[in-house]
């Protein structure tokens, strides 16, 4: 009787262990984000600015999915660091562009300051009319002195003159 119930212990257990593999389903939610890791990393420009991780990210995925239907755990685990990897190719794309933004800002920067250097900011803008010409028929401003006063209840702003 002993071997009869040992017997129906053993076929018990192997079933059970059976049907928890046959039971865990391919991570397609892992798989899933993993692709859409890689597309977001392809549209940042990550295939020049880290290739390397593009890669491995491409790799690990190819490898999840082919593991998917035989072991899920480990076509999980590969999974999420595809998108891992992806994520980190995406963030070094982005992080070239805005140093290409900063070095195109610097250089525009650096040629309105040598503008300004040689006197381009006082030279006289094409179509536009000197300051001390007025148009025909217009009649010039009062020169009279900015009031000191102030009226009550208003703060005084300091005077400037040009």
């Amino acid at each position: 009787m002993k071997s009869h119930t040992r017997a129906a212990l053993a076929t018990a257990v192997a079933a059970a262990l059976l049907a928890a593999c046959a039971s865990t389903p391919p991570p397609t939610d892992k798989l899933a984000l993993a692709e859409s890791a890689i597309q977001r990393a392809e549209r940042a420009g990550a295939q020049q600015a880290a290739p390397g991780e593009l890669g491995a990210a491409r790799e690990k995925l190819s490898r999840a999915q082919g593991a998917a239907e035989r072991d899920a755990e480990s076509a999980a685990r590969l999974a999420e660091q595809a998108e891992a990897d992806a994520t980190l190719a995406e963030a070094r794309a982005e992080a070239q562009r805005a140093r290409n933004a900063l070095t195109t800002v610097e250089q525009s920067l650096e040629a309105l300051r040598e503008e300004a250097a040689r006197g381009g900011a006082n030279a006289p803008v094409p179509g536009a009319e000197s300051p001390t010409t007025l148009p025909s028929g217009a009649t010039p401003l009062p020169t009279s002195p900015v009031p000191t006063s102030t009226p009550p209840g208003a703060t005084a702003l300091p005077q400037t003159r040009p």
